[in-house]
């Protein structure tokens, strides 16, 4: 067995501009999403718990980092999803399955509480 690779696949850095008004560049298309991505994963849970209320999604899940990463790394895999989950496109149900498979790169989401 491999141990798991320390280092967090490349993160496509997202301009302010994007972060604010949302961007697809790198959506992954449905064929690049993990195996059982749907309504019930947990990634899944989160975006659309991030999407209709982020006070919520902070006080019921937690993200725990796949990879070594130091706090810019995470906090830039973390824009990319928002940049991501701001966009007008694609479809809602499309963009939020996108977006978890975005977050399921770089964390693992946990239910529970973070405090």
């Amino acid at each position: 067995m491999t141990p798991a690779p320390t280092l967090p696949p490349e993160i496509p850095a997202v301009t302010d501009v994007e972060l604010a008004f949302g961007t697809t560049r790198a959506l992954p298309p449905p064929a690049a999403w993990p195996a059982g991505l749907n309504g019930s994963h947990p990634a899944v849970q989160y975006v659309e718990a991030l999407f209709f209320d982020p006070q919520q999604a902070q006080r019921r899940f937690i993200l725990r980092c796949r990879f070594e990463m130091t706090q810019a790394q995470g906090q830039a895999a973390f824009n990319l999803v928002l940049a991501h989950l701001r966009s007008c496109a694609p479809k809602h149900e499309h963009k939020v399955l996108g977006c978890a498979a975005l977050l399921d790169r770089y964390f693992t989401v946990h239910a529970g509480s973070s405090t």
